[in-house]
């Protein structure tokens, strides 16, 4: 975790995500360690000594490294470091070979990160940036802006949000989604999640890196604000 200009800490979030037709109240702390055998007895202890939420329409724990949480119709497990991606991939396929006749419609991958750039105010320069192309916005004078952008990537969609950060003027939130739709796909039937996402994941994040610092570097070169 690193520290802004003003001390508070910046937060990076990545996370592995399925879609489809879930059941909340199986997904206990006991059961990924004693069925599944998808975490140790040092996870399961860490886990049953935090928050532990398992209902019918949502379940939520921790690990020391890990949040897992499942609704009805998403599962996922999070992490603060990119290096954890293995540790979630395993337990993603894990879980979801456990799980073969679950209906899955979809999986991606989200790399929500925090970076400090040259801008004074990130928000401001964003909307200048806008305010120069022709969107009807050449005589406002913008606070501040945030945008999203989709664009195939390969197989998968994505979706990058680009957004300043509340209280951190200097520094910008890059919210990266890439989404693999099953059926677009020409997947159906019983599959191996775990193959699936260990042969998605290198190529969705290598390209997620690169956008990431692309835009990073564009703040960078931008005017001042």
């Amino acid at each position: 975790m690193l520290n802004s200009a003003h001390g508070t800490p910046v937060q990076d979030i990545f996370s592995v995500a399925v879609l489809g037709a879930m059941n909340p109240a199986i997904h206990h702390p006991l059961w990924y360690r004693q069925v599944l055998n998808a975490i140790d007895e040092v996870e399961f202890d860490a886990a049953m000594q935090g928050e532990v939420i398992v209902t019918p329409p949502l379940a939520q724990f921790r690990t020391p490294t890990l949040l897992i949480q499942c609704a009805g119709n998403r599962w996922d497990v999070q992490a603060a470091s990119i290096d954890l991606f293995p540790q979630m991939l395993h337990l993603a396929g894990t879980t979801f070979n456990a799980l073969e006749h679950t209906p899955v419609a979809a999986f991606g991958f989200n790399f929500d990160v925090q970076r400090t750039t040259a801008q004074t105010d990130v928000g401001a320069c964003i909307a200048r940036t806008l305010e120069r192309a022709p969107l009807g916005l050449e005589d406002a004078a913008g606070l501040g802006a945030s945008f999203t952008h989709f664009e195939r990537v390969g197989v998968a969609l994505s979706r990058v949000i680009v957004e300043p950060v509340p209280n951190e003027p200097a520094a910008v939130t890059v919210r990266i989604n890439v989404h693999h739709d099953l059926k677009a796909m020409g997947v159906s039937g019983v599959f191996d999640l775990g193959v699936m996402l260990d042969a998605r994941l290198p190529a969705a994040r290598d390209w997620a890196n690169a956008r990431t610092e692309r835009i990073v570097q564009a703040l960078n070169t931008q005017g001042g604000t």
